[in-house]
């Protein structure tokens, strides 16, 4: 979470905060949001679906639409776009705040 402050462009799976945060445009999902209960049928899914997305989106957009200067144009997209949708919202403020009103103060009302 601390990357995409940075404009670190995020490519997991549709768990934890990357289910939260994720949006089409500020970085990729390895396949769908769902469970499978074949573990290995998950496994190969996961695998073409990670496979596919590099070579079809990551790596073209990367390298392709550059300007004269070198500056990957769509790569650079993703990049605001990732500051823009997840550094306010997955922050350690929140993370305090969540741990506060969700954990230790009920911890400590039961005393």
């Amino acid at each position: 979470m601390k990357a995409a402050a940075n404009g670190v462009l995020n490519f997991s799976i549709l768990d934890g905060w990357w289910r939260e945060g994720y949006n089409g445009k500020n970085g990729w999902a390895i396949g769908e949001d769902r469970e499978y209960s074949d573990t290995h049928e998950q496994d190969a899914i996961d695998a073409a679906s990670l496979f596919e997305t590099l070579q079809d989106e990551i790596i073209p957009l990367y390298y392709q639409q550059r300007t004269v200067d070198g500056m990957p144009v769509g790569w650079l997209g993703r990049v605001r776009e990732c500051i823009r949708t997840l550094a306010p919202v997955f922050s350690t403020r929140r993370m305090v705040k969540e741990y506060l009103t969700q954990f230790y103060l009920p911890v400590m009302e039961q005393d």
